[in-house]
C-alpha cells in the first residue's frame, strides 16, 4: 500500500510474533475477566492500556474504557478534567504507535464530547501528525480535524486556508483536496461573501488545481478535485427569470472550453494545421449558438510544445476525452472531428493502461456508436436489405463493440445485427420495442442473466445467440441481478414449479425460463454455448410452443 512492498517474514519475525500473541492472549483474558466482573481499578485500566497499545483495533477494550470512565465519574467522584486528560494521554500513546486506528480516533471523539472545552492541544497534535510525510494524507486525522473545527466553531475560511497551505506543501494529498471540497461545498451553499456568485471564485479554483496537475500530471489527486470542480459548474439553478440561467450556461460552456484548451496543452507535443482547422470549425459551430458561446472566440487555442513523456499521461488523456464529449453534448452538433479525437484517445489509453482496458473499450464503443448514429447519412451506411426477405437491417456487426448505447437514435429499428462483436452485456436494448429480429451471435455473453433485457421485447420473433460464452463461467456474478425462483417475491414461482414437475433437473434452467417464458420467438439459434445440451433443447421446445426453427432445423 502507498508504494511500500510487503516483506516476507524472517525466523526472527516469526518468533517475535509468537511471543506477542502470547502476551496479547494474557492481556485479553485479563480484560474479559475485569469486564465481566465490573472491575475498574487503576491496575485494571493500566492492563487495558497495554492491550490497546498492542491491539488498538480491539473494540471491546475501548468499550471497557468507556464503562470505566463513567464508573469512576459516577462512583468514585473523580475530577472530570483529570479523567479526560488521562484518557486522552492513553489515546495519544496509541496514535503514536498506530495513527490510523479507527478505535483510537473514535474513542478520542467520545472523550472530548464529555465536556473538555480546551482543544488547543488537539490542534497541536493534529498539526504534528499532518506535518509528517507519512501522516499528511491520514484521513482519520483530517476527519478528526473537521470534528474539532465544528466543535470549536472554527471558520470554514480559516480551515480552507489550512488546506491551501497543505496542498502547496505537497500536491499529492488526497485528504487535503477532499477536505477542500467539503469546505467549499458549505461556503458555496451558504453563499458566504467572497464565494458568491460562484463563477469568479470557481475560475480561480480552476487556476489553482491546474497548477497541481501541470506540476505532476501523473498524480491523480488534483484530477479528482478537478472533476469535482467541473461538477460544480453544471449545478445551475432554475429560475422564473431565465437570464441568470442563461448566463450560467454560457459561463459553464466557457469553463469547459478553457479546460479543453489546458489539457490539450498538456498532451499535445506539436501544433498541426489540421488541428487548427478542427478548432476553427468548432468555433464556427459554436458561434451559431449565441446562447452557449457568446464569449468563446478566444477560449480554445492550440497548445505549445510539452515534454514528450507528458503526452502519455493517462488520467490527462481520460479527462480530455470526457471534456470533449461534454463539450460536444453542449453544442449539440456531434462534431465528427471531436468524436474522432475521442476515439483516438481511448485507443491510446487501451494500449497505455492494460489493467483498465475493458473500461476504455466500453467507452470507445459508446463513442463509436455515437459517431455512427450522429447523422442519417452516417447511419444509412450501416443499413442494408436482407437478400431473401428484402427487410431493412441495421448491421452493426464486426465493429469490435463491447457495449451498446445511443438507443434514442435507434428506436425505429426492427432488424438489428450485432454479431461478431465483443459484447458482454446488452443493457439498454429493452428500449427497442419494435425489434423483431436480433442477431447476437459470436459475442462474449456469459450467461442467460445478461439476456434479461430481452424479456421486454414482446415483438421479437427471430433471435440468434449462438456461439457466445453462456455457461462457460462456473460462477456468474450477474445472476444475483436476476431474481431466483426460490425467492418468495416472484409472481411466477408457482408457474415455474408446475413447469418443472416432470423433470427435476429442469430447475437448473430457471434463468432461461425467466428470460424466454414470455416471448413468442419463432426462430432461435443457440448452438455453440456450453450450457446447451439435448436436455436444454427439449426444455426450450416445451417452453416456446410457437418455436418453428431451432439451430437451423425446422421443428415438427
Amino acid at each position: 500500500m502507498h508504494g511500500i512492498s510487503r516483506k516476507s517474514a524472517t525466523p526472527v519475525d516469526d518468533k517475535k510474533s509468537v511471543l506477542t500473541a502470547a502476551v496479547l492472549r494474557s492481556l485479553q483474558s485479563q480484560l474479559l475477566y475485569n469486564h465481566h466482573n465490573n472491575i475498574y481499578t487503576k491496575e485494571a485500566l493500566d492492563s487495558n492500556a497495554e492491550l490497546v497499545k498492542k491491539n488498538p483495533d480491539f473494540m471491546t477494550a475501548w468499550n471497557y474504557r468507556k464503562l470505566a470512565f463513567q464508573y469512576n465519574l459516577d462512583t468514585v467522584n473523580a475530577d472530570l478534567n483529570h479523567i479526560i486528560d488521562e484518557e486522552l494521554k492513553v489515546v495519544e500513546e496509541v496514535l503514536n504507535i498506530n495513527p490510523k486506528s479507527y478505535g483510537a480516533w473514535y474513542h478520542r471523539k467520545w472523550v472530548l464530547s464529555k465536556g473538555n472545552t480546551s482543544t488547543k492541544h488537539e490542534l497541536e497534535l493534529l498539526n504534528l501528525l499532518l506535518s509528517q510525510k507519512e501522516g499528511a494524507r491520514n484521513f482519520h486525522a483530517w476527519n478528526y480535524r473537521r470534528f474539532i473545527a465544528g466543535f470549536k466553531n472554527i471558520s470554514d475560511e480559516k480551515e480552507l486556508q489550512f488546506t491551501t497551505d497543505m496542498i502547496n506543501h505537497d500536491f499529492s494529498n488526497y485528504s487535503a483536496w477532499h477536505n477542500r471540497s467539503v469546505l467549499l461545498s458549505r461556503l458555496l451553499k451558504k453563499k458566504v461573501k467572497g464565494y458568491f456568485p460562484k463563477e469568479k471564485f470557481l475560475s480561480e479554483e480552476f487556476d489553482f488545481v491546474r497548477s497541481a496537475v501541470f506540476t505532476d500530471p501523473n498524480d491523480q489527486c488534483g484530477w479528482f478535485y478537478h472533476l469535482w470542480l467541473l461538477d460544480q459548474t453544471i449545478k445551475v439553478h432554475t429560475n422564473v427569470n431565465m437570464m441568470p440561467l442563461l448566463t450560467s450556461l454560457i459561463w459553464m460552456t466557457e469553463m469547459i472550453d478553457k479546460e479543453i484548451y489546458h489539457y490539450r496543452t498538456l498532451l499535445s507535443p506539436v501544433v498541426t494545421k489540421s488541428e487548427k482547422d478542427e478548432r476553427s470549425r468548432g468555433l464556427f459551430l459554436s458561434k451559431t449558438n449565441a446562447l452557449w458561446l457568446a464569449e468563446a472566440d478566444n477560449m480554445i487555442n492550440l497548445a505549445a510544445i510539452k515534454k514528450e513523456e507528458e503526452a502519455k499521461c493517462k488520467i490527462a488523456m481520460l479527462t480530455l476525452a470526457r471534456l470533449l464529449m461534454a463539450y460536444d453534448a453542449m453544442i449539440s452538433t456531434n462534431t465528427p472531428a471531436i468524436l474522432k479525437k475521442v476515439l483516438k484517445l481511448y485507443s491510446q489509453l487501451m494500449k497505455l493502461d492494460p489493467p483498465h482496458y475493458q473500461y476504455y473499450k466500453d467507452e470507445h464503443s459508446l463513442v463509436l456508436l455515437k459517431q455512427i448514429t450522429s447523422s442519417n447519412e452516417s447511419l444509412l451506411k450501416y443499413c442494408s436489405e436482407h437478400k431473401d426477405s428484402g427487410s431493412l437491417w441495421l448491421r452493426l456487426n464486426s465493429l469490435s463493440l463491447s457495449r451498446i448505447g445511443c438507443f434514442e437514435r435507434l428506436l425505429w429499428v426492427q432488424n438489428l445485427d450485432l454479431s461478431h462483436n465483443q459484447l458482454h452485456s446488452i443493457e439498454g436494448l429493452e428500449a427497442l420495442h419494435l425489434l423483431t429480429c436480433l442477431n447476437l451471435s459470436h459475442n462474449k455473453l456469459g450467461s442467460f442473466t445478461v439476456l434479461d433485457p430481452l424479456r421486454l421485447l414482446k415483438s421479437l420473433r427471430l433471435l440468434d445467440i449462438s456461439y457466445n460464452e453462456i455457461g462457460a463461467h462456473i460462477v456468474d456474478t450477474r445472476r444475483y441481478l436476476c431474481l431466483s425462483p426460490l425467492s418468495h417475491t416472484l409472481v411466477y414461482d408457482k408457474d415455474f414449479e408446475d413447469f418443472a414437475t416432470d423433470d427435476a433437473k429442469v430447475v437448473n434452467f430457471w434463468e432461461a425460463y425467466s428470460i424466454f417464458r414470455g416471448l413468442k420467438i419463432m426462430q432461435l439459434d443457440i448452438m455453440g454455448n456450453i450450457a446447451v445440451d439435448e436436455r436444454f433443447m427439449l426444455f426450450l421446445v416445451k417452453l416456446l410452443p410457437g418455436l418453428q426453427w431451432l439451430d437451423g432445423k425446422k421443428l415438427n
